[in-house]
């Protein structure tokens, strides 16, 4: 426990982010909007699908165009998982990496 009345840890873990940075991703934002936009086409498709608000002989077409759009889905999910994986936690783990080598 520090004298201010933190942990140690607390203060390593938040000291690794400048105030300087932006607070938020853009990146992230961008790829995070897209991928609610193509969910939400697929959940309001789905819903008129399964509700029977569409007419009988257009089921065939908008099944097809529920199959894209999860094929759409799965390419803008998975760009958002990298961008997270990769991207976002490599340059926290080398902020944190600095951090602890200025400790020492």
């Amino acid at each position: 426990m520090s004298t201010t009345g933190h942990s140690d840890v607390d203060m390593e873990s938040s000291s690794a982010f400048s105030p300087s940075e932006p607070a938020v991703d853009g990146i992230f934002v961008s790829k995070h909007n897209q991928s609610a936009e193509i969910y939400q086409i697929f959940k309001d498709d789905v819903d008129t699908l399964l509700s029977g608000r569409a007419p009988q002989h257009e089921n065939a077409s908008l099944i097809q165009r529920i199959l894209q759009t999860c094929e759409n889905m799965y390419v803008v999910f998975e760009d958002e998982k990298q961008h997270l994986m990769s991207d976002v936690l490599l340059s926290w783990a080398m902020k944190q990496q600095k951090v602890g080598i200025q400790k020492m």
